[in-house]
């Protein structure tokens, strides 16, 4: 798999700058790299329920109970980016991410009226091996998007590389799908109405 060099230079490449033989070195691409690399693999991330960045968690409730609507709070795990399901599908179990508690004491919780919380989310995946090399590529064309503009200073760069980023999103995310059973998509009968 291609490590955070190779995708680097893949990005710098893409906006015409010198390869980097280290992100650790005294470059200006380097520089940039470093600035915006965690910003974007968190960005590309959080984008879909990647096969290889999805973890399964029971998380323990939360001391201090929503103040109204919800019964139940439970803190996210530290490296969840995004939180995609709780409990099975079919359970249909309503919930949302919200912030509970007051000022500096405020957590990021699910919310919800179940008593258990088992949680689907896309956590943070730093080690570049483990990244399917769709999304490396993916990542690779997002990180020259946010590198373009530092390096280039034009505009009409930047616009064609986020068309072209875009592309690679979808392109990787569809890769992503096909590895696995299918997901069923459940219907209301009211949708299913609106179909005849």
């Amino acid at each position: 798999m291609a490590s955070q060099v190779e995708i680097a230079n893949v990005s710098l490449g893409l906006c015409g700058s010198a390869r980097i033989n280290a992100v650790t070195e005294d470059s200006k691409g380097a520089q940039y790299v470093n600035q915006f690399w965690a910003l974007a693999r968190q960005f590309c991330l959080s984008a879909h329920p990647w096969n290889f960045a999805l973890k399964r968690r029971s998380l323990a409730s939360q001391t201090t109970d929503p103040t109204f609507e919800w019964a139940y709070a439970f803190p996210l795990p530290e490296d969840c980016l995004r939180a995609w399901q709780v409990g099975n599908p079919e359970d249909e179990i309503e919930w949302r991410v919200e912030m509970v508690g007051e000022g500096d004491n405020a957590v990021k919780c699910i919310v919800t009226n179940e008593s258990t919380c088992n949680l689907l989310y896309v956590y943070d995946v730093t080690d570049t091996g483990r990244w399917s090399p769709y999304f490396a590529v993916a990542m690779a064309y997002y990180l020259a998007v946010w590198l373009c503009f530092p390096i280039t200073a034009d505009d009409a760069w930047v616009q064609r590389l986020e068309v072209a980023a875009e592309r690679m999103l979808g392109k990787a995310k569809a890769a992503d799908a096909q590895e696995g059973t299918p997901e069923n998509i459940m219907t209301s009968d009211w949708e299913n109405a609106r179909l005849v």
